[in-house]
């Protein structure tokens, strides 16, 4: 992957839109790669201005078309499960990406997910598996055996309908290995942590951001890419740019650190031009939290993400602005600052 495709992946969260030059055809065949296996095809037609020439914008407005026609599906069939869930009496909460898109966050065509993730009580769950079933849904491994008793992770195995719209049916939101008792499973069990909406219910937005970061970067330590961030950033437009002022949930996940990363990260995006000196530090204090993890493949792979959510805030940068009309954000700019952070990481 080069420097430019890094960079372009993450050009939702910046303050204004991006200009991509003309791209070899080597170069691009491997941005639409990432884009479509990322499911980033909607935001970077949301924020990349293209070259009128661009190959690469015709494919992606190609890719993007499909990907409205298989997200308007999953929405149909979204209804169907909930309407028939309700009508069995089974408590249910729509969670992650198919409730951010419920929410009506994003204008239609640039967040699509991969599947329907639905959390109901471990007690319903023999009682849920049944209501898939008769709507059609089988596992997506043939193999697996026609029971719903598998509890040592935090859902069934995955299940697939004939419109291949793949359901995980969760009745715990974190990895047993991590909670013994899940955090998020409990602060559902809290009003104030859910909202009605459209007859469907999705969790609090503050939830959703502890829940995003929590996914995104404790969970999977970066490696499904940057959607999560997206999401903080629109729950946080959403609310009228105030953070949660309640930050027990992410104090129970172990994800504050996380949270004044992404935060950071996101008001310098929304809010400013340039890069406040004052998160200067940033940049060591994650790097060092990585270089924890004791698997060096992990460890590897973790601040390869990373290093396209660092800040160019080192002061021996301010000079190089001037080189480019002090835009921080330009892709000249962000690609002489990966390639030095790509240097550091080849050091470690």
């Amino acid at each position: 992957m080069n420097n430019e495709a890094l960079i372009l992946t993450y050009s939702f969260l910046m303050k204004h839109k991006q200009h991509l030059e003309l791209m070899p055809y080597e170069s691009e065949k491997e941005l639409l790669y990432l884009l479509d296996d990322y499911r980033l095809t909607g935001f970077i037609n949301e924020s990349v201005i293209f070259d009128k020439d661009s190959l690469l914008k015709r494919r992606l407005e190609i890719n993007r078309r499909d990907l409205i026609i298989k997200h308007l599906s999953m929405r149909t069939d979204l209804k169907i499960i909930t309407s028939f869930f309700s009508k069995k009496g089974i408590e249910f909460i729509v969670v992650k990406g198919m409730a951010m898109n419920h929410l009506e966050l994003y204008k239609t065509g640039i967040r699509f997910c991969r599947d329907i993730d639905i959390l109901v009580s471990r007690e319903d769950v023999p009682k849920a598996y049944e209501a898939l079933r008769f709507l059609g849904y089988g596992y997506f491994n043939p193999d697996t055996l026609d029971k719903a008793d598998f509890f040592s992770g935090k859902h069934l195995p995955e299940m697939i309908n004939q419109n291949k719209t793949i359901v995980e049916l969760h009745h715990r939101l974190t990895d047993p290995k991590d909670f013994e008792v899940c955090p998020l499973t409990e602060a559902l069990t809290k009003e104030q942590n859910i909202n009605l909406f459209k007859d469907v219910k999705i969790p609090s937005k503050d939830f959703l951001i502890a829940h995003a970061i929590y996914h995104g970067i404790k969970a999977h330590k970066m490696r499904q890419g940057p959607i999560f961030l997206f999401d903080v950033k629109q729950l946080y437009l959403e609310k009228d740019r105030r953070w949660p002022a309640d930050l027990n949930l992410f104090g129970a996940l172990g994800i504050i650190s996380s949270f004044h990363y992404c935060k950071n990260l996101i008001e310098l995006m929304c809010n400013t031009d340039h890069f406040p000196s004052s998160l200067a530090n940033n940049i060591d204090s994650l790097i060092k939290d990585i270089e924890k993890i004791n698997n060096p493949k992990e460890r590897w792979i973790s601040i390869q993400r990373f290093k396209n959510l660092l800040s160019n805030i080192r002061n021996r940068y301010w000079g190089t602005m001037n080189l480019y009309q002090r835009t921080p954000f330009s892709f000249k700019y962000w690609y002489f600052f990966v390639r030095d952070i790509i240097r550091r990481i080849n050091k470690l």
